[in-house]
């Protein structure tokens, strides 16, 4: 279980860069959202990459200079 709370923290980070969200739901699922108010049920953290894309509508890309810059400034929780 502290596993997958460390993989989700580490998400949240990530998606923060695009402004989304996520919640762990149920200890099972999770919700993804963005600022708009819309949110997207994700089965499992494998799916949310793909979902992510598609809210953001662009890729996720954690090698891009603008994302290391942005990790590179931002507070860890």
């Amino acid at each position: 279980m502290r596993s997958r709370l460390q993989k989700v923290k580490i998400a949240q980070r990530i998606l923060r860069f695009y402004g989304l969200g996520l919640k762990e739901w149920h200890g099972s699922k999770f919700i993804l959202s963005d600022a708009k108010g819309q949110s997207v049920v994700v089965q499992h953290l494998g799916a949310l990459w793909i979902e992510a894309g598609k809210m953001a509508k662009r890729d996720i890309d954690v090698l891009d200079s603008n994302f290391i810059e942005y990790l590179s400034h931002s507070k860890i929780d």
